[in-house]
């Protein structure tokens, strides 16, 4: 696979060097075949990216890399709730997901803190 830092080695973003990309993108980085350690992708919002797309996402780059995100407050006011149910219905063990819902980011503020 193509490292997504070789194509991007200046670019900083976040928690060292951390890049989270859009799922709006996703077929760009599986055409590239671009990954990277430090590649992670938020799932909102919730209108805008499909079941099916997150579910691509896991399979390219793995559960530990898709971060939990709502646009809260943007959208509708239950985007939060909705996110959530979203999550909770993917046929994923409950392990991966509680690491979407929140311990993938504690994970990486932990890291950015230590």
């Amino acid at each position: 696979m193509k490292s997504w830092n070789i194509k991007q080695k200046n670019l900083k973003l976040g928690l060292r060097y951390l890049s989270v990309a859009h799922l709006f993108g996703l077929e760009l980085f599986i055409k590239e075949n671009l990954i990277d350690d430090n590649l992670y992708f938020d799932i909102s919002p919730l209108q805008l990216i499909s079941t099916k797309r997150l579910i691509e996402a896991i399979n390219y780059v793995g559960v530990e890399k898709i971060l939990f995100g709502t646009d809260t407050p943007y959208g509708a006011k239950d985007n939060l709730a909705r996110s959530i149910t979203r999550i909770n219905k993917l046929h994923l063990s409950d392990s991966d997901k509680k690491m979407i819902l929140g311990m993938n980011i504690k994970r990486l503020l932990r890291q950015e803190i230590s």
